[in-house]
């Protein structure tokens, strides 16, 4: 009887198995597109370019900024259902002048990096605000120091980021990127960064997540079967 209880455990464990959640991963995603766009010239495409400067002026009242920056990262390599733990954003400073503050926030209208402007979104589709149509809550902000050129400047994760990432991978069609701007200051300060082009030191979104696995119907089926035959076996 022992042998049998202990057979039929044997069974039901390897289903339960199968529900296991899996270990933490950790994923570095570069940008599937980005683009800078520029106020001085407004009606001019910088989705090839391999360097992306942002900089503003000196009001606090938005569009203020002169160029500001568009990133959109593709999730879909995280699997569906997964549970976004923690997110960071990354970039390489370049160069960086002023001691800026920078911040950025969710996109809330689809974008081309092919076509984008600081007037329109794509060709023949303006900008619902111009220079970029975002919203939402924060989801980082920074001091950029002249002493950090040549490494990554950080944004911590933090509540706001990580549902906007988790929203990116349970909708996908809602993931427009995020908006980076200098906030507010003296127009001498920017920030230079490589963009994807650049093919190195390119900006990252590094997420923890996740994932318990659901397992078909017929895969619990066998595994419950193969608990009886042993069962069997053993009489």
């Amino acid at each position: 009887m022992f042998q049998k209880m202990t057979r039929l455990g044997i069974g039901f464990a390897a289903m339960a198995s199968l529900a296991a959640v899996s270990p933490a991963a950790e994923i570095v995603l570069n940008p599937s597109a980005d683009a800078f766009v520029n106020s001085v010239s407004p009606t001019t495409n910088y989705g090839s370019d391999t360097a992306i400067t942002i900089t503003g002026t000196s009001s606090a009242t938005p569009p203020e900024h002169i160029n500001a920056a568009l990133f959109r990262f593709d999730t879909s390599a995280i699997p569906s259902g997964a549970t976004i733990d923690s997110v960071e954003f990354r970039f390489y400073v370049t160069a960086a002048s002023g001691n800026g503050f920078f911040e950025f926030f969710q996109l809330i209208q689809d974008w081309n990096e092919a076509e984008v402007t600081w007037n329109e979104a794509s060709t023949g589709n303006a900008w619902g605000t111009v220079g970029g149509s975002w919203g939402g809550s924060q989801l980082g902000n920074n001091d950029v120091l002249n002493t950090e050129a040549g490494g990554f400047q950080t944004y911590t994760s933090n509540a706001a980021l990580v549902a906007e990432v988790q929203d990116w991978l349970d909708n996908p069609s809602t993931n427009y990127g995020i908006h980076l701007r200098r906030r507010f200051g003296n127009t001498g300060q920017f920030v230079t960064l490589p963009s994807s082009e650049a093919g190195s030191n390119q900006p990252e979104l590094v997420v923890n997540y996740t994932y318990t696995p659901v397992p078909e119907p017929g895969t619990l089926a066998l595994a419950g079967l193969g608990g009886l035959m042993l069962l069997r076996r053993r009489r």
